[in-house]
C-alpha cells in the first residue's frame, strides 16, 4: 500500500529528469590565444605586467572558477620577479576576469610561450615597482660603560 502512495512521486521525478536531459546543453568553446590578444592585453595592463610576457593554455577551468576557460599569463621581466602567474578567465570566448593564479588553476605546471601584446610604453613604465626606501641608519647607543 505504501508503494502505491509513492508511485506518483516516482513517476513525476522520472519525468522531470528526462525533461532536463532533453534540453540542449550550451557548450562554451575554448578561447583561441591568437584572437584573445586584446583581452590578454587588458588583463596585463590591469595587473601592471611588464613585457616580455608569456602565456599558457587555454585550460578548462575548475567549475568553481569565474569562467569555464582560463589562459595563464606571466611576465618574465626582472622588474616583475617574484610575481605570480595570472589566471585570465574567459566566458563565451570573451574576457571575464583576472586574478593571481591559484594552485587549482595549474598554471605553474604549464608550458609557457612568448606572446607580444603591444602594451603601451606608458603602461609598462607606470608598472615598474617603486624604488626601495633608503636603508635606515642604525644608531649605537652609549651605555655609559667606561
Amino acid at each position: 500500500m505504501q508503494f502505491l502512495k509513492a508511485l506518483p512521486c516516482l513517476i513525476l521525478t522520472a519525468c522531470s529528469s528526462f525533461a532536463d536531459a532533453d534540453l540542449p546543453q550550451k557548450e562554451d568553446p575554448a578561447p583561441v590565444t591568437a584572437s584573445s590578444v586584446p583581452d590578454l592585453r587588458k588583463a596585463a595592463e590591469q595587473e601592471n605586467l611588464v613585457p616580455p610576457l608569456e602565456v599558457a593554455g587555454p585550460i578548462a577551468a575548475n567549475p568553481i572558477e569565474p569562467g569555464p576557460w582560463l589562459i595563464c599569463l606571466r611576465s618574465r621581466s626582472p622588474t616583475n620577479a617574484g610575481r605570480p602567474a595570472y589566471a585570465v578567465f574567459f566566458t563565451d570566448g570573451k574576457f571575464n576576469s583576472v586574478r593571481a593564479a591559484a594552485v587549482i588553476d595549474n598554471c605553474e605546471s604549464q608550458v609557457f610561450s612568448p606572446i607580444e601584446l603591444d602594451i603601451p610604453k606608458s603602461a609598462a613604465a607606470s608598472a615598474s615597482p617603486p624604488s626601495p626606501p633608503p636603508p635606515s641608519k642604525k644608531r649605537h647607543h652609549d651605555r655609559g660603560d667606561s
